[in-house]
């Protein structure tokens, strides 16, 4: 049973792996829905919009939610690259995996891509400090 999991664990990781990275400029394109989703969030809070200007925000902070999803989906690769870092650690490869997907979303929602840093390389910090976090409370 163990080896079942283990070889289902290894298929999962070598199949999101193997997607290939998006290009810089798709990255970017992301990052700014994602911040143009995230502003109209928060003028949504505003009280004083009016109607139509109601409706063409929420349209924007969907998009970027979709967007933010997107940018997310893109860089599973990098999680489970830095999974395998971690696997003999003693926690479970899942729950790894796990962690970093939330360290990558932490990283979406704060990244800002007028800085010019490439969002993997934004990512990998908040992927690494939150495996680390699973591995020493474990």
């Amino acid at each position: 049973m163990v080896s079942e999991i283990a070889r289902l664990n290894d298929r999962l990781l070598s199949e999101v792996a193997s997607r290939e990275p998006p290009s810089r400029e798709t990255e970017v394109r992301l990052a700014r829905r994602v911040a143009e989703g995230k502003e109209a969030r928060r003028r949504l809070a505003d009280p004083d919009v009016t109607a139509e200007e109601r409706e063409r925000l929420e349209a924007v902070a969907g998009e970027g939610r979709k967007a933010l999803a997107a940018l997310v989906e893109s860089h599973l690769p990098l999680v489970a690259r830095m999974t395998r870092r971690y696997r003999w650690s003693g926690v479970p490869v899942l729950d790894l995996f796990q962690e970093g997907v939330l360290g990558l979303l932490r990283a979406a929602e704060r990244f800002d891509w007028t800085r010019g840093t490439p969002f993997g390389a934004y990512a990998s910090w908040f992927v690494r400090y939150a495996m680390s976090r699973a591995v020493r409370e474990a």
